[in-house]
């Protein structure tokens, strides 16, 4: 837990999902702390329509397969 930092409260305070920001983000080409920081700034800044736009980035992500190793 020492490693989120910062933002560990972001982190506890937010139940797991299907997706998030990180993984529409670039995955696996992202560095561990642009993760933390995508992942708290998208709880910080919730909106239903941020929702939306992340399950459709999604599918788009997914079928590329970009970042994915």
């Amino acid at each position: 837990m020492s490693r989120y930092g910062d933002w560990l409260g972001s982190y506890v305070s937010a139940r797991p999902g299907l997706t998030g920001t990180w993984q529409i983000s670039g995955r696996s080409d992202c560095g561990y702390d642009k993760r933390v920081k995508l992942d708290a700034k998208y709880v910080s800044d919730w909106r239903f329509s941020t929702d939306l736009f992340v399950l459709v980035r999604t599918a788009g992500v997914v079928m590329e397969r970009k970042g994915s190793y």
